[in-house]
């Protein structure tokens, strides 16, 4: 793989190596030191990785687009920290370059924010720096900057340094001006940032604290679709400070249970499921399993996964039920089984089966054939193995195979040629011509996978669905 992604043919031929091969190698590099347990073979990757970033870019963004995808990918704590800020330096080189294009700077933020605890504090003070310019200049493309505001979140936390404390006031001042879009990646950063315990100076938590008042006063000022991305936020932030050992204020909970009671629209209704879900208010159970019902099939699946995220076994039966019923619904599927995983059902690969054998339509074999592949339990890779022996499928036998099984990484399908855009960023595409993110439940996925439930093979951003609402659209 390494000298397929520089360009060498592994069988001795004349021909070349294409663009999109050598992207694909940087991916399954990427995607087998993810697996290794091996410490050598993870620094390998990212040296090998780090030194084809420093070739001058080809002719097309797919490889330094998948360079910087998989480097984002690798676990920074198997490298030293003198490895660590090579890397960094190698981004920040391709985010001030001009000979870059524009779909290779905006991966660089997402990287650099992955090295934020692993570098030394020169370099994090440089990286900062770098990433508060970017996030700040109005001169700054809207993909870069959309990338800087997020990476901001995965550099801060919630302890009195003077650093954090710069990074969480640069985030507030963000919400209150700029775009649709800069003010909803910074609501959601600051949520990162706020529910990360620090390890410096002063109370670790504090931040927490001074987040959630701020957020809970964006809420209570929101209109319309801000109102629902205010939501998600405080969700975030409980999440995080629950992790940390620290409960949410009762405000918090009693602001998300009225938002869900006097919900208008359907996206407003799964922001605040989502957000209670987060939050663990199992108090809330009860109202989610009955909303289940009222919705259509799109919405309901996020408040699936909202009941999955509340940890509450009395909704497991409920879930049961919408799984059976989800046949030619592959998002209410999808959503229905990540829920009932995140409750470790025990009969979850069964009850997939069961749908898969009511119906002999592709969509629904497709379904439950990624469902299966995404799913951790440890009777799915039997029941993988199945439906990838079946001789005369409608369905398309490479499905079971995805690498969402055990073990694997959201990178599975890259986004090369066509989709060259980092997954935080794909719904950017409208805010670089001026236009408003699409609706928070068909872009929840981001807040989701910034909570990284269930380890790193059981990613619930894995469906992928940033699809930006056009005007008029």
């Amino acid at each position: 793989l390494a000298g397929l992604l520089r360009g060498v043919n592994p069988a001795g031929a004349d021909g070349e190596v294409s663009e999109r091969m050598r992207a694909f190698a940087a991916y399954g590099i990427a995607l087998l030191a993810d697996r290794s347990e091996n410490p050598d073979v993870r620094r390998y990757a990212g040296a090998t990785l780090a030194s084809e970033l420093a070739n001058d870019p080809g002719p097309t963004p797919d490889v330094r687009v998948a360079l910087l995808i998989a480097l984002g990918t690798l676990d920074p704590s198997a490298r030293s920290t003198a490895e660590n800020d090579l890397v960094a330096e190698r981004l920040l080189d391709v985010l001030d370059s001009r000979k870059e294009s524009l779909q290779a700077r905006a991966h660089v933020p997402a990287a650099l924010g992955t090295l934020a605890n692993h570098v030394s504090e020169d370099v994090r003070d440089e990286c900062l720096e770098a990433l508060f310019d970017a996030a700040t200049h109005k001169s700054t493309p809207d993909l870069i900057q959309g990338g800087a505001i997020l990476a901001l979140g995965r550099f801060g936390d919630a302890d009195e340094d003077e650093l954090d404390h710069r990074v969480r006031r640069a985030l507030m001042s963000l919400c209150e001006g700029g775009t649709v879009a800069t003010r909803t990646y910074a609501v959601l950063s600051l949520a990162r940032a706020g529910g990360r315990p620090g390890t410096g100076a002063g109370d670790p938590m504090r931040g927490a604290r001074q987040a959630q008042a701020f957020l809970l006063q964006r809420l209570a000022h929101s209109k319309s679709q801000e109102e629902s991305w205010a939501a998600l936020s405080l969700g975030l932030l409980a999440h995080g400070m629950l992790q940390a050992g620290e409960e949410p204020s009762s405000s918090l909970i009693l602001s998300l249970r009225e938002g869900l009671r006097r919900a208008n629209s359907a996206d407003e209704r799964a922001a605040y499921a989502i957000a209670l879900g987060l939050a663990r208010d199992s108090a809330s159970a009860e109202r989610l399993t009955a909303l289940v019902e009222e919705l259509d099939p799109q919405t309901r699946a996020y408040v699936a996964t909202a009941l999955g995220l509340l940890g509450a076994p009395s909704t497991v039966e409920t879930l049961r039920s919408e799984l059976r019923a989800a046949a030619h619904q592959p998002a209410l599927l999808e959503e229905t089984t990540r829920a009932l995983a995140l409750l470790h059902d025990p009969q979850l690969v069964h009850e997939l089966e069961e749908v898969r054998g009511s119906c002999d339509c592709t969509v629904t074999h497709q379904s439950t054939a990624l469902a299966l592949g995404r799913t951790r339990h440890a009777a799915a890779r039997a029941a993988r193995r199945r439906v990838a022996r079946r001789p005369r499928s409608r369905l398309r036998r490479d499905r079971p195979r995805v690498p969402g099984g055990e073990g694997a990484h959201p990178v599975a399908r890259p986004p090369v040629g066509r989709r060259p855009l980092p997954r935080e960023s794909r719904h950017a595409h409208g805010g670089e011509q001026g236009r408003n993110p699409g609706p928070p439940v068909r872009d929840v996925a981001l807040v989701l996978r910034a909570a990284r439930y269930g380890g790193p093979g059981f990613v619930l951003a894995g469906s992928g669905r940033f699809r930006p609402r056009r005007p008029g659209g």
